[in-house]
Protein backbone atom coordinates (compact mmCIF):
# COMPACT_ATOMS: atom_id res chain seq x y z
CA UNK A 1 0.00 0.00 0.00
CA UNK A 2 1.11 3.65 -0.96
CA UNK A 3 1.66 6.12 1.36
CA UNK A 4 -0.20 9.73 0.14
CA UNK A 5 2.97 11.17 -0.32
CA UNK A 6 4.34 8.44 -2.53
CA UNK A 7 2.40 10.25 -5.18
CA UNK A 8 3.21 13.72 -4.55
CA UNK A 9 6.34 14.94 -6.74
CA UNK A 10 10.16 15.25 -4.71
CA UNK A 11 11.99 17.21 -7.65
CA UNK A 12 15.09 17.87 -4.59
CA UNK A 13 14.82 14.20 -3.77
CA UNK A 14 14.57 13.10 -7.80
CA UNK A 15 18.01 15.05 -8.54
CA UNK A 16 19.88 13.93 -5.24
CA UNK A 17 18.76 10.11 -6.67
CA UNK A 18 20.13 11.12 -10.02
CA UNK A 19 23.33 12.41 -8.87
CA UNK A 20 24.35 9.77 -5.85
CA UNK A 21 21.86 7.16 -6.56
CA UNK A 22 19.17 6.01 -4.37
CA UNK A 23 21.08 5.74 -0.86
CA UNK A 24 18.26 5.22 1.31
CA UNK A 25 17.19 1.70 -1.15
CA UNK A 26 20.85 0.65 -0.99
CA UNK A 27 20.93 0.86 2.34
CA UNK A 28 17.72 -0.87 3.44
CA UNK A 29 19.16 -3.46 0.74
CA UNK A 30 22.01 -3.56 3.37
CA UNK A 31 20.38 -3.62 6.70
CA UNK A 32 18.11 -6.36 4.94
CA UNK A 33 21.13 -8.46 4.16
CA UNK A 34 22.90 -7.67 8.07
CA UNK A 35 19.38 -8.86 9.66
CA UNK A 36 19.87 -12.08 7.26
CA UNK A 37 23.40 -12.58 8.12
CA UNK A 38 22.95 -12.06 11.69
CA UNK A 39 19.87 -14.26 12.29
CA UNK A 40 22.13 -16.60 10.79
CA UNK A 41 24.94 -15.91 12.74
CA UNK A 42 23.38 -16.30 15.70
CA UNK A 43 21.73 -19.09 15.03
CA UNK A 44 17.96 -18.31 15.16
CA UNK A 45 15.68 -20.82 14.86
CA UNK A 46 12.96 -18.94 12.73
CA UNK A 47 15.25 -17.01 9.92
CA UNK A 48 11.71 -15.63 8.41
CA UNK A 49 11.22 -13.89 11.32
CA UNK A 50 11.91 -9.65 11.46
CA UNK A 51 15.10 -8.57 13.33
CA UNK A 52 14.21 -5.47 14.51
CA UNK A 53 16.74 -2.93 17.30
CA UNK A 54 16.67 -3.72 20.51
CA UNK A 55 15.21 -7.28 19.89
CA UNK A 56 16.83 -10.69 21.75
CA UNK A 57 17.09 -13.65 19.39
Amino acid sequence: MRSPTENVPHPIYDDLVREFGDVVAEAQVAAEFMQHQAARLLGAPDEGRQVRPGMLP
